[in-house]
């Protein structure tokens, strides 16, 4: 029962809240060491001589069944009955338990790194057993491959984001597995709809290729555009939805987009989009459509697809070996080897200059110039805060120590990627109205205050808790006066 006695204030209840939370670790860590323990009681013995071990000799019963593998390969044998208790002494099914054994399993067998960092209360155990069951397919080399690779960022990553570093690390671990999976995961490709409401509206659901996903995305958000230039006032939302009415009608689409093929600012240059001029003697794919009379006339159907700008991510082993695993913002890790495939053939690609988040020209202005921001974006994909999780391109970038207009004796020079950091709305008031304060000591890490005290660090890796104690506070006094100093030199 929670005593509100012993929270009489904001900091006593934070104090509560961190001891309950580390008391939550605790018990989780107890139950699946216990599951571990469980399956060691139910376990075949070794080469399955019941005669080398009598505590097997005790616990054996013909009833029990036979003996299986319930994890990945490395585990042991397990009495396939073992379960049923196991689950119903925790209120839960049979397969339930069976799966918390094989977790458990596989994380002490195959995944030791993750498993000591969950007994001494580092990880949640339901973070670790999802590893787990996303590691079992791999052998054990691979699996070692991953345990290395992960165990540091479990915590320190907002769940999306350690999920797809995870996926890029199995990916790496095994090429020809994560080939065959891609392939099996391929045909799960479907489009259903739920039911009508009695407003007449109805979900649609569809899974496709990522890169399909993405062109239809952008055919939508650019016939809301079309729709918003022809005098639609509704929201973007209520436009998009009336682009997926019209996509169904092809030659009502096609009409809408033949008659804004030369609108302006259609294809940015810095955008995945066709060329505007081709090369001498490249014909242009070209069809006729006139449903409505003189107006449609010869199109252009390289002009009629939307731009698309995608970021790829890769190390330069992926670039020179031509295997790997490449980071595709807004998408996750893919393979490079189906790159090509998501793009689709029918792509004209325009390459854009390598973006170095250092190289950048300090601004006196408080408008941040679009390189800058692109550089911002890249160094810190997601929001600074700690845990955040909104992309950078949904952000506003923030100044970390706030801008101070020349003429009230501001510096030259403040917007700068050194002071830039992306926070989502809700943040940045949190930050401005909420209490808690930040420094950026080094260009790209970012230290927080909470209104009770506890220090944080945010960086490229993620997030930090430094706790609230003597330490901590000596980290934020020295990301203080080192941020105040280097404002002093820039200055």
């Amino acid at each position: 029962m929670f005593d509100t006695a012993e929270a009489a204030d904001s900091s006593s209840t934070a104090a509560l809240v961190a001891a309950s939370f580390r008391a939550m670790v605790e018990h989780e860590t107890r139950l699946l060491a216990m599951a571990a323990h469980w399956a060691d009681l139910h376990a075949a013995p070794p080469g399955g001589d019941w005669s080398l071990d009598p505590l097997h000799l005790r616990l054996a019963r013909p009833t029990m069944g036979a003996v299986r593998v319930i994890g990945g390969v490395g585990t042991p044998e397990v009495w396939e009955a073992a379960a049923a208790e196991l689950g119903a002494l925790q209120a839960t099914t049979t397969q339930a338990a069976t799966a918390q054994m094989a977790d458990a399993l596989d994380l002490r067998h195959r995944l030791p790194r993750l498993w000591h960092t969950v007994q001494t209360g580092g990880v949640r155990a339901w973070k670790a057993r999802f590893v787990a069951k996303s590691t079992r397919h791999l052998s054990l080399a691979a699996a070692a491959y991953v345990d290395q690779s992960v165990t540091d960022q479990i915590t320190a990553l907002p769940w999306g984001r350690f999920q797809d570093h995870l996926d890029a690390k199995i990916y790496e671990a095994d090429h020809r597995a994560a080939e065959h999976l891609h392939a099996l995961k391929a045909a799960e490709r479907y489009v259903t709809t739920g039911r009508s409401n009695e407003y007449g509206l109805m979900t649609l659901i569809a899974r496709a290729n990522a890169g399909d996903v993405i062109w239809f995305r952008a055919m939508v958000n650019r016939i809301a555009e079309i729709l918003a230039a022809e005098g639609d006032a509704e929201t973007v939302d209520v436009r998009r939805s009336k682009a997926i009415g019209i996509l169904a009608q092809p030659a009502v689409a096609l009409d809408l987009l033949a008659r804004h093929q030369r609108d302006p600012d259609t294809h940015p240059q810095t955008e995945l989009a066709p060329v505007d001029e081709e090369p001498a003697g490249q014909d242009h794919t070209s069809i006729r459509f006139d449903p409505a009379g003189p107006r449609a006339g010869r199109l252009d159907v390289a002009r009629l697809r939307p731009p698309v700008t995608l970021y790829l991510h890769l190390s330069a082993e992926a670039l020179l070996t031509g295997r790997g695993v490449v980071r595709m913002e807004e998408v996750g890790p893919v393979l490079l080897s189906r790159v090509k495939e998501l793009l689709g053939s029918q792509a004209q690609i325009r390459l854009q200059p390598v973006i170095d988040p250092a190289d950048s020209t300090p601004a006196d202005s408080y408008e941040i110039p679009r390189l800058m921001r692109e550089r911002v974006r890249l160094r810190n994909p997601v929001d600074i805060f700690p845990w955040g999780t909104t992309r950078a391109r949904g952000c506003d970038l923030d100044h970390t120590t706030p801008f101070l207009a020349t003429s009230r004796g501001g510096p030259p020079g403040q917007t700068s990627v050194d002071n830039l950091g992306p926070l989502s709305r809700g943040h940045h008031r949190a930050k401005t109205l909420a209490g808690w304060r930040l420094r950026q000591p080094e260009p790209g890490i970012f230290i927080w205050r909470s209104p009770n005290g506890w220090i944080y660090r945010v960086d490229h890796q993620g997030t930090h808790a430094l706790g609230n104690n003597a330490f901590a506070h000596a980290i934020w006094d020295v990301a203080t006066v080192h941020q105040a100093a280097a404002e002093r030199v820039a200055s």
